[in-house]
């Protein structure tokens, strides 16, 4: 294998202390590889990266360290608000009609409900700063992360050979159910919820399940992947419950935009079925939950508050009245109108970059009447602006072309399952022309993961 050689970094927070360019076999065999890997997969083809983004050890793990630890503060403090789930839904001022799949037993709701998350986090001038936690068993692009993975270590030599290691997603998931399946006394029988449909405005293969589910048949498990329609008869219902645990990998808001009628999801969790994550696990995706944490509330320990101070941008929720920001006091909407370019605001519920406005790429008069519907509807939050680091990133626009390296800003995506590492996703833009959330499917971002350096 060729030496790795020394090169300048872009930031010092991205630089494992070599060029993984000095180490890659021929541009032609590692795009083979990750096509191969991702072949009836739904990813974005062109153009095409031709390495991850390799990080030193500590940024790799602090990543997942702070991630982590961000994760339980915010269960903490949704389990916190209130001794009710009623009371819950009321402190963040949402309708329980939007949260249709509640199990009977508050127990497992509150055990299962920050089992699976993935948050989002840029990195800037002074490290990783966290601007959202997705905490649901439908969080995106999980497969895709695993398979990525997989054609990278493949392609550099193989998983003992390649200079970078990272997490396995399918076994870090297969693990956190083998540990739900003995915590309820169950069989290791799981169902895969979720549909074809739903997928990347829908796919003509059921590729994205069965790669994950012959994997869980290889690791001693019985599953299965069902489409809504066929999983009351699938689990066996209504004489017998063949599949007491499995994955919810829907969300509601989607299905019902699509015509999808969840109900029988409904009537397999009454019969018995632990779909995870749990539906509480949309209250701690509420961002609003960040706001909080970011403001402080009673029972943060100081620990807490160093954590929040090092880890989160600065985030309230918008509304009326007095706030503070950088060591003095203001009133909110005057002074997001003011300093438009330095706030983003975003809807407390909402998937996919859709629900954010970003100051900086506003109107006055467009941002102006977006901070007043924010304070009339009470639905949103707003943040500071993070200015992105910047690492350098080789691709080629066609399998066969010549090999260029641009500068992007990724958004890095830790995925825990039950708080555990399982891979890092990560997103960017491949020109800085591109502005606004950066998002596969909402704004047409590309996708590749984080590694760590071996």
């Amino acid at each position: 294998m060729t030496v790795a050689v020394q090169r300048p970094a872009t930031h010092p927070w991205f630089d494992p202390g070599f060029d993984v360019t000095a180490v890659r076999p021929p541009a032609r065999e590692v795009v083979d590889v990750l096509l191969e890997e991702l072949e009836d997969i739904p990813f974005p083809r062109r153009p095409i990266e031709l390495q991850p983004f390799v990080l030193p050890r500590h940024s790799y793990d602090e990543l997942f360290r702070a991630g982590s630890a961000l994760l339980d503060l915010l269960r903490r403090i949704v389990l916190g608000i209130a001794s009710t789930r009623a009371g819950r839904l009321e402190a963040l001022g949402v309708d329980e009609s939007e949260y249709p799949l509640f199990v009977e037993d508050e127990r497992l709701e509150q055990r299962y409900a920050a089992c699976m998350a993935r948050p989002d986090a840029v990195v800037g001038a002074d490290g990783p700063k966290f601007l959202e936690f997705n905490v649901s068993g439908a969080i995106g692009n999980s497969v895709q992360t695993c398979l990525v993975t997989r054609a990278w270590q493949r392609a550099y030599g193989g998983a003992a050979e390649a200079p970078f290691t990272g997490y396995d997603l399918f076994e870090e998931r297969a693990r956190l159910f083998e540990s739900v399946c003995a915590e309820l006394g169950v069989e290791r029988r799981l169902a895969w919820v979720g549909s074809t449909r739903d997928l990347f405005g829908g796919v003509e293969t059921s590729r994205y399940y069965d790669v994950e589910i012959d994997y869980l048949r290889r690791a001693g498990f019985e599953a299965e992947h069902f489409e809504p329609e066929d999983l009351l008869e699938g689990l066996g219902l209504p004489d017998e419950l063949r599949y007491p645990v499995g994955l919810r990998q829907f969300t509601v808001v989607e299905w019902e935009e699509l015509g999808i009628d969840w109900e029988p999801v409904r009537r397999a969790l009454d019969a018995g079925c632990l779909l995870l994550a749990t539906q509480s696990s949309s209250l701690i995706a509420n961002k609003k939950v960040m706001a909080w944490a970011s403001e402080g509330v009673r029972g943060m320990s100081a620990a807490d508050r160093e954590l929040v101070r090092r880890y989160l941008p600065w985030t309230r929720i918008v509304r009326d009245g007095r706030a503070e920001w950088r060591g003095r006091s203001y009133d909110l909407p005057e002074l997001l109108v003011d300093r438009r370019e330095q706030f983003v605001l975003k809807k407390g519920i909402g998937m996919k970059g859709l629900q954010v406005t970003m100051g900086r790429v506003t109107g006055d008069a467009e941002w102006r009447a977006a901070v007043e519907r924010a304070v009339a509807n009470d639905d949103t939050i707003v943040q500071e602006y993070v200015e992105a680091a910047r690492c350098p990133m080789d691709i080629v626009d066609e399998p066969d072309g010549e090999p260029y390296r641009i500068e992007v800003a990724p958004i890095l995506s830790p995925f825990l399952f039950r708080e555990r590492g399982a891979g890092c996703l990560a997103r960017y833009f491949t020109t800085t022309e591109r502005t606004g959330p950066v998002s596969i499917e909402g704004h047409g971002a590309l996708m590749n993961v984080a590694l760590r350096e071996r």
